[in-house]
């Protein structure tokens, strides 16, 4: 590869690579005026067949000047000549100029295929890559699923106190006392806080 490179930079050097194949400013003139004359010269044959054709026409018609179906005279129409724009003609190219677009064409290639790669790579690395926001919210999830277990286990502990408050009021108010046959605790209030 750096050899058929070297070897190009060298011709292009010493001036023996010669410029690629493109048409002179000249050239695309001179080809142009040939298109414009031949498209003059067919438009003036189409005219001269569509003047005998309206001659035919008038002459059959008893020279009367009859008109179509939208009101415009018959035979009045343009016509373009058919132009083949796939009819162009290439000159060969010569080796030194097919060496130098090769060379062109393999350097791009290349160019094209480094850039592909590294863009692929990157791809790749991304995708290797954990998602911070993907990881922030994981670590908020099991944060959330933690504090709901502790905040049901809390429930559970206050129920079982409550639970068990409510059976020492129970047994409470179940003791009497022996002799006098009254509670032993007088009947147990929520005691409101006393305003002063």
């Amino acid at each position: 590869m750096r050899f058929i490179v070297k070897y190009i930079l060298t011709l292009k050097s010493e001036g023996k690579a010669e410029a690629p194949t493109v048409k002179t400013k000249e050239e695309i003139e001179k080809e142009e005026e040939k298109r414009r004359k031949k498209e003059e010269q067919a438009r003036i044959e189409a005219e001269q067949q569509q003047q005998q054709q309206q001659q035919q026409q008038q002459s059959q018609q008893g020279q009367q000047g009859t008109t179509g179906m939208f009101g415009v005279r018959q035979g009045h129409f343009r016509v373009f000549p058919a132009t083949n724009l796939w009819r162009r003609k290439f000159r060969p190219l010569s080796e030194n100029k097919a060496v130098d677009l090769f060379a062109d064409v393999v350097g791009d290639a290349f160019i094209l295929s480094v850039a592909m790669g590294l863009i692929v790579y990157e791809y790749w690395k991304a995708s290797q890559k954990p998602d911070a926001n993907l990881e922030r919210i994981k670590d908020l999830d099991a944060r959330f699923e933690q504090l709901q277990l502790r905040e049901d286990k809390l429930e559970k502990d206050e129920e079982e106190v409550r639970a068990k408050v409510a059976v020492l009021e129970e047994a409470l108010r179940a003791l009497r006392d022996p002799k006098t046959k009254k509670p032993l605790c007088p009947t147990l209030q929520a005691t409101a806080p006393s305003s002063a």
